[in-house]
């Protein structure tokens, strides 16, 4: 913490130092090496990414260019993952209207996750048990849902190992809506 103090103050003090670009690089890296894991909170890894982008805008021909687009692609990563662990957590709590949300907007943030196939299931099962625990006057509107939730997940993952339980989902959806059209 103090290294990353030292070396912004001899870079805003000594501009043109023949330490400026070293000092410039270290700022990034001390942030970057005091980023706590994924489940933390990340104020430190987007202070890393941030300095480690000025760092290549200020030194475009460095060496260390390469170096600097490696660590932010790995804080990226991390940002990534904090977004996937407090999406699920609402999944996990059985807070489903807040899961659905949480969950796309990671999608939305995130499009290309490695994580977009969990999420996605996540969101069909939020969806399902959602419409199943509602209300009746709720239920038929989330069922629906549901059975779009399970075309866009299936659509891009049919070979996924959630399937079977994605099309159990399905199935019990449809025979609601089915049910129901009956009545009507």
């Amino acid at each position: 913490m103090m290294a990353g103090y030292y070396f912004s103050e001899l870079s805003a003090t000594y501009a043109s130092s023949v330490y400026l670009e070293e000092s410039d690089f270290m700022v990034g890296y001390c942030y970057y090496k005091q980023s706590p894991r994924a489940e933390l909170d990340q104020q430190t890894t987007y202070k890393a990414i941030t300095a480690m982008q000025m760092f290549m805008v200020k030194h475009p021909t460095s060496q260390r260019i390469t170096e600097s687009n490696e660590i932010i692609k790995e804080m990226t990563d991390k940002l990534v993952e904090k977004s996937y662990i407090s999406a699920r957590l609402y999944y996990d709590l059985g807070y489903y209207k807040s899961a659905i949300l949480a969950l796309r907007n990671s999608l939305i943030q995130n499009p290309e996750s490695k994580f977009r196939e969990d999420l996605m299931f996540l969101i069909l099962k939020s969806s399902y048990l959602l419409a199943d625990g509602s209300i009746p006057s709720k239920q038929l509107e989330r069922f629906q849902t549901t059975v779009d939730e399970y075309y866009s997940y299936i659509g891009e993952f049919p070979d996924s190992s959630n399937s079977r339980e994605a099309k159990r989902m399905y199935e019990a959806s449809n025979k609601y809506l089915e049910n129901h059209n009956k009545q009507s």
